[in-house]
């Protein structure tokens, strides 16, 4: 983040958009490859979000979009997915 901030002068937003994809039962997908998957949909957006909230919260201002891949709902491919986001809540700054 400080990086970016040294380069951008500031973050407007973040979009936390990380997957990749998987196919396999749960009982049959070994623990490496299911820590693998949580690092990439958990932790790393966790951690970028913990990145950026110092930033934001100085700011007073920006905006966090958590995203996930179709893939991952678990409803019918015929049900659409709408992105969703929130405003920030006012407890967060």
């Amino acid at each position: 983040m400080a990086g970016v901030i040294a380069r951008h002068g500031r973050i407007d937003i973040l979009v936390n958009n990380a997957g990749r994809s998987h196919v396999g039962a749960v009982d049959e997908t070994g623990e490496a490859e299911q820590r693998a998957l949580f690092e990439v949909r958990f932790f790393c957006p966790a951690a970028l979000t913990r990145a950026a909230l110092p930033h934001l919260r100085t700011r007073r201002s920006g905006a966090i979009v958590q995203s996930a891949a179709r893939e991952d709902d678990c409803r019918s491919r015929e049900s659409p997915v709408p992105l969703q986001i929130s405003p920030p809540s006012p407890e967060l700054w």
